[in-house]
């Protein structure tokens, strides 16, 4: 039995529980609710061709936030490397949507990922009709490449990457891994490192190409001064004041923030904290660390209907009674680095393989994070090489590392200036993926 009838067996007989799952996301948690008919392969087919009218169409899938904001400054490049063409833009999630309206101007539509059923699949071909589909970082789903490899439709891998996890499958899935890699026509990767193990795992080094970070094109800019004051206006921070933001925590990774914070607050008690946790779902049980570690938590949108008398950080001194404040908004974290003076990234202290780094950096904030940072791993060194970032090891070190920052405003300026020189220098990646999709959509095949 091919890899491919394998997998498609395998999907038939864990579909019942696999519908029920995602019904029970949308109906019941309202996750993927508004997308739900997409993803089952149904699309409005005459609204998009009003829209999909330019050729070549391009399919750029990216599965969520990050993946959009790493999209962002691809679809800009492909706008002027082709200019006639129809750019579709897919996400899987909801959140993903809302930032794609937001950031991805220039896509010609949006629309949901198909589930990787076959029914669900053929819907999305029909409706959609790519000559070229672009996959942003892991995103490699079998009936879809299938369905490219079907069509004659070119397919790459944008922003590559291969995690740990990947490397694992490979090692227990051998001919399925290569089975899915040869339905990829060129693999673009963020850097050497990824490269290197996707040639160990047998693709040709023909395929295989290093193009840089995308996300070091992103739209998000550094934000001006007066922006930066009336942020931090907004949260209630003095201008001589000092704000850490974790951002992007997992279970078990506040309680060792906090941790560190009491040992800031010894040095620098002028210090406030925020956390920001990857899941809004886990609010309560954020507030429940803060409170067990003697603190009041104070969530963001709370913060914002109260008058700058009834809760002036500021102006309160430094007591247990001090408020953490507790980001429980969506869309808001990149441009909150912009207030912070040293950020921390979540993920990294608990195994979880750590978060994006690079929007602290582009806002010239320090970049602190755990030994839990494989997904971004090349970014990660990159930051640490040029001395924009720090890794450490526990709470004691997260406390001292922060310390020593606060404590030399000269070094604070100097990371400012090494972040933005770091940034400009690494951009362009998403130009160098535009013009292999180009060649692609002309009919070339490494």
């Amino acid at each position: 039995m091919t890899p491919y009838l394998l997998y498609n067996v395998l999907l038939c007989l864990a579909s019942p529980l696999l519908l029920l799952y995602y019904l029970y996301k949308a109906v019941v948690l309202g996750k993927a609710r508004r997308g739900l008919v997409q993803q089952l392969g149904f699309y409005n087919r005459e609204e998009l061709a009003g829209r999909l009218v330019g050729e070549p169409r391009i399919w750029v899938h990216a599965v969520s936030v990050g993946e959009v904001m790493a999209a962002a400054g691809l679809v800009e490049a492909l706008r002027q490397e082709l200019p006639e063409a129809s750019l579709i833009v897919s996400t899987t999630t909801d959140t993903g949507q809302e930032t794609a309206a937001k950031q991805l101007k220039s896509a010609n539509a949006l629309v949901y990922f198909p589930l990787d059923f076959a029914f669900a699949v053929r819907g999305a071909m029909k409706a959609l009709r790519p000559d070229v589909f672009v996959m942003i970082e892991t995103e490699l789903w079998p009936n879809v490449l299938h369905a490219m490899r079907r069509a004659d439709v070119g397919a790459l891998l944008a922003n590559g990457r291969v995690s740990d996890r990947n490397l694992k499958s490979w090692r227990y899935l051998t001919p399925f891994m290569r089975w899915l890699y040869d339905h990829v026509d060129a693999f673009a990767m963020r850097a050497e490192f990824d490269a290197n193990r996707l040639l160990e795992q047998g693709v040709a080094p023909g395929r295989v190409y290093v193009t840089g970070e995308m996300k070091m094109d992103q739209p998000l800019q550094k934000l001006a001064p007066e922006e930066r004051a009336e942020l931090r206006a907004d949260l209630r921070l003095p201008d001589d004041g000092r704000l850490l933001l974790v951002g992007s925590t997992h279970p078990g990774e506040e309680k060792l923030v906090l941790d560190a914070y009491w040992r800031i607050r010894m040095k620098h008690p002028e210090t406030r904290l925020m956390l920001a946790p990857r899941h809004l779902d886990r609010l309560e049980e954020v507030e429940a660390a803060i409170q067990s570690h003697g603190f009041r938590p104070l969530r963001r949108t709370e913060l914002q209907r109260l008058a700058p008398e009834e809760e002036s950080v500021a102006d309160r001194p430094a007591s247990v009674e001090e408020p953490v404040l507790l980001l429980d908004t969506m869309g808001e974290l990149a441009r909150l680095y912009g207030a912070c003076d040293i950020a921390y990234i979540g993920g990294s202290l608990v195994p979880r393989g750590g978060h994006n780094v690079l929007e602290p950096a582009i806002q010239g904030c320090p970049v602190l994070f755990g030994p839990h940072m494989q997904n971004f791993r090349s970014l990660a060194e990159l930051l640490q090489s040029k001395g924009v970032a720090w890794e450490v090891a526990t709470p004691e070190d997260l406390a001292e590392r922060v310390c020593l920052l606060l404590g030399d405003p000269a070094e604070l300026l100097a990371v400012e200036e090494r972040a933005a020189a770091t940034i400009a220098e690494n951009r362009g990646a998403s130009r160098r993926n535009a013009r292999l999709i180009a060649k692609l959509a002309g009919g070339w095949r490494p």
